[in-house]
């Protein structure tokens, strides 16, 4: 009866067929989605570091201006 349970191996393979690209897609969709991610982070990145540019900037002026 325990050999019941498992499928015959043709239905397995069938099965493996499906799930496989199944997997492959959504492996492939994680691996764009990390990529997004990583791209937003430098843009970030360089968004701060002009930020902090600017803020140095504007501090040397104010410095500037009150003496």
């Amino acid at each position: 009866m325990a050999s019941d349970a498992n499928p015959p191996p043709q239905m397995e393979a069938s099965m493996l067929q499906q799930v496989v690209p199944q997997q492959e897609s959504i492996s492939q969709g994680r691996a764009g989605a990390l990529q997004n991610v990583e791209s937003t982070i430098s843009e970030l990145s360089g968004i701060f570091t002009h930020l902090a540019t600017m803020v140095a900037q504007q501090g040397l002026m104010t410095t500037w201006m009150s003496h």
